[in-house]
């Protein structure tokens, strides 16, 4: 059925009934850079973690995925693919350095990773789960370092 695909990228894609880009992605990423903003002296890799999403979700406003968010595209799939390599893959850094201080924050890194890889993967049925955990990864993982 058009429009319900399982992603939370794909729900972004262009035109779709469920298109929810610029309400959703906008002020989170402004949230998330007055946030990386105001943590940058004080905790400065929390900070990193939140300007990392700030660009997945700031680039993803600009430039949504096609229907499907299939990995090769049209040009605005591929920049918005490399959004989400900056997000995912920098949030998976990010939260392995603040887990050296905070060993609860490990466990977060692990699941973001492995949903990175999953993701990858257009023709997995329960992409948009594992999209959704990661997500939720990085915000857990934001909210446990401010």
């Amino acid at each position: 059925m058009p429009g319900t695909r399982s992603a939370n990228s794909v729900n972004a894609a262009h035109r779709t009934p469920v298109s929810f880009h610029s309400d959703y992605f906008s002020p989170s990423a402004l949230a998330l850079a007055f946030v990386a903003i105001l943590s940058r002296t004080s905790n400065p890799i929390a900070a990193a973690l939140a300007a990392v999403i700030a660009i997945g979700y700031g680039i993803a406003v600009f430039f949504p995925c096609d229907p499907g968010s299939p990995s090769h595209g049209s040009f605005s799939q591929g920049i918005h693919n490399l959004a989400g390599g900056v997000q995912y893959i920098g949030g998976t850094v990010t939260l392995l350095r603040l887990g050296q201080d905070d060993p609860f924050l490990l466990p977060l890194a692990v699941v973001v990773g492995v949903g990175t890889f999953l993701i990858c993967f257009p023709q997995l049925p329960w992409r948009g789960l594992a999209q959704r955990i990661a997500e939720t990864a990085l915000f857990l993982g934001l909210v446990m370092a401010l």
